[in-house]
């Protein structure tokens, strides 16, 4: 390990869960409702840190997560991702479910997907007054991963050398099966593994009645009404507007 009074040097996991379809999402829908929703994703991604993983940076539509030397395996990482993804697409059915918005934004979430790069090495990090910044070639690794010919929309990707450091048996979760690939870069051919997170999705429950806490469907939470004296659409678009202090 090396270090000085501004930066230190060690081995390192990076950690980073990426929401595909962010830029499309965000240019064709709209913005006021489609920011609302993918700062409530990245939310949920950060609430569902189970292995204590140490937050570097929101990058628009990923998380850098990094965490140094642990006792972790290879079956947390699994089990990391599970509980990341879950949570990510419980919301997103939760809220399709629901939802009562019917802008480009709100109807479309559902089709928002996950996927996540991990990668080991020795990473840097810059003390910048009260902020730290990751850099060093796993980083740059991590993130050129980002971008990548694998054909599953949402995967989990490791890269050999993070493998090769929590994979000390064959664990594995959920018959989640992992293929031996590589990719070509500027900085070289990187060697790694992923795999389809679909077995992750088809065990997540649709939404119900009492996931809400309610034992009965017919039950009257709450009733009011009452007459606007207002266009039908300008109503429904304060009572949809998330940034409204109304709502």
């Amino acid at each position: 390990m090396a270090e000085n009074n501004n930066f230190t040097s060690r081995p390192m996991l990076i950690f980073i869960p990426d929401i595909s379809g962010f830029s499309k999402f965000v240019n064709e829908t709209d913005v006021i409702h489609s920011q609302h929703i993918i700062e409530e994703l990245l939310e949920i991604l950060i609430d569902a840190n189970e292995m204590n993983l140490q937050l570097s940076e929101i990058e628009g539509d990923a998380i850098l997560f990094y965490k140094s030397e642990s006792a972790d395996s290879f079956k947390d990482l699994l089990n990391q991702v599970r509980s990341m993804y879950t949570n990510f697409h419980s919301h997103l059915k939760r809220y399709e479910h629901d939802r009562i918005c019917q802008c480009g934004a709100c109807s479309t979430a559902n089709m928002l997907k996950l996927k996540f790069v991990i990668a080991y090495g020795d990473v840097g990090i810059s003390k910048i007054k009260n902020h730290r910044k990751l850099f060093g070639k796993e980083v740059v690794v991590a993130h050129r991963l980002l971008k990548n010919s694998i054909t599953p929309d949402e995967y989990v990707l490791i890269t050999d050398e993070a493998l090769h450091k929590y994979s000390t048996e064959n664990q594995t979760i959920d018959n989640i099966k992992f293929k031996s690939s590589k990719e070509t870069y500027d900085i070289g051919e990187i060697g790694f593994h992923f795999a389809s997170l679909q077995p992750f999705f088809d065990n997540i429950p649709q939404p119900t009645i009492e996931s809400y806490g309610l034992n009965d469907s017919k039950k009257i939470i709450l009733k009011s009404e009452a007459t606007i004296e207002a266009p039908i659409d300008l109503v429904f678009n304060v009572v949809s507007d998330y940034s409204n202090p109304l709502c």
